[in-house]
């Protein structure tokens, strides 16, 4: 597809439509609570019976839920009716640009991913990638019933406003507002960026709701991320929870770039299949590197376990599974414990949902479903 296309040329989606406040919490309950009955989701949010029913039997119209009797009954009488959200109602889109291609994926309220897709284009191309991202998109759309909006992962630091100050600098050729108003153009829905897509996948998917999590995601760059059950921290101007504020610029930081640099690589984001080359084979210089660099986030993690104690540190990113595992398993969180005082409370230690060279666009997908699903920007 080229850009000399006229709109009308484009096939545009079903757009989910808004939902009322209490469509939302009804709809999200279903979501993080499945198979629960009518009754149930009344008590559980303290809603008439009456409004239950509405809204439930809207969702069933509208083909975003299901309500099947339950195989074996949980008490005497008519076996109940359970809810749970349809497989591929609604669908989140998400897509991340690189200097290394494009990658996009569509989420449902599952958390499923419904597909991928992906080009080599560099996305510093804008015409190319442009092209590209339009493909990718037009695949996917027709994987979900209705779609939530299109969310661009970017490695940026934003301001309050949610507009891009700086992207992290083996990135920064690559115009993500013009990509975004491109896509919003052609396809006539919502398109966001976003920075902290695999914080908000975590919330939206990987937990408990009231759990507190600090995400820490390796990329082009090292970014960190607070979530509060389904609120992410952003701060008073939009930039907390930068890890690299606790790591000086000439510090260790385990992202893509330094991986490259120790193994002496021209391109400063490694081919996944090197990565997976490398880990087939046991080679040496990347366990190595793996050792050092997970023993370097252990004073900032530790600082963040003494900062803000929460239940989960989860590592995320683009690196394969096996290669956050290895740094997982180095990470000491003791390391400002006082001598003689009871220590703090440790968090689970854990790898992220949505991990490897497409993870971003997965977690992107799962961002558009939080916008409309959480209401936050």
């Amino acid at each position: 597809m080229t850009l000399t296309q006229s709109i009308d040329d484009v096939w545009r989606p079903k757009a989910m439509r808004a939902l009322r406040e209490t469509e939302r919490a009804i709809l999200e309950s279903i979501r993080r609570f499945p198979n629960q009955s009518r009754a149930e989701l009344a008590q559980r949010l303290d809603y008439s019976k009456a409004l239950l029913t509405q809204c439930v039997t809207g969702f069933l119209q509208e083909g975003w839920v299901t309500e099947e009797r339950e195989r074996v009954p949980s008490r005497r009488g008519q076996p109940a009716l359970r809810v749970k959200v349809r497989k591929g109602a609604i669908g989140g889109l998400g897509l991340s640009l690189s200097t290394g291609g494009i990658r996009g994926a569509i989420v449902d309220l599952s958390g499923s991913i419904l597909g991928t897709a992906e080009s080599s284009v560099n996305a510093q191309d804008v015409q190319a990638g442009l092209a590209a991202a339009v493909d990718i998109v037009s695949d996917l759309l027709h994987r979900a019933d209705c779609l939530a909006g299109i969310t661009i992962w970017a490695p940026a630091m934003f301001n309050a406003a949610g507009e891009i100050q700086e992207v992290t600098p083996t990135q920064s050729g690559i115009d993500f507002n013009e990509y975004r108003s491109q896509i919003e153009q052609k396809f006539g829905v919502s398109v966001s960026l976003e920075s902290k897509c695999p914080s908000i996948d975590e919330a939206m998917f990987g937990s408990d709701p009231d759990a507190l999590i600090f995400v820490l995601f390796l990329d082009y760059g090292v970014g960190g991320s607070l979530v509060d059950g389904l609120r992410v921290f952003r701060g008073g101007y939009g930039q907390a929870v930068n890890i690299g504020a606790l790591v000086p610029d000439h510090g260790i930081r385990p992202s893509l770039p330094d991986l490259a640099t120790y193994l002496d690589l021209a391109d400063p984001e490694p081919d996944p299949a090197l990565i997976a080359t490398l880990l087939e084979h046991e080679d040496q210089r990347l366990w190595t590197w793996i050792e050092s660099r997970g023993k370097a986030l252990s004073d900032p993690l530790s600082i963040v376990v003494q900062f803000f104690n929460p239940t989960d540190v989860v590592l995320s990113g683009m690196f394969p599974r096996p290669v956050l595992e290895g740094l997982l398993g180095q990470i000491d969180l003791t390391r400002y414990d006082a001598p003689g005082r009871v220590p703090i409370t440790k968090p689970r230690l854990r790898i992220g949902r949505n991990v490897g060279a497409t993870s971003l666009a997965a977690t992107a997908g799962s961002t558009s479903l939080f916008r409309v699903m959480v209401a936050q920007g």
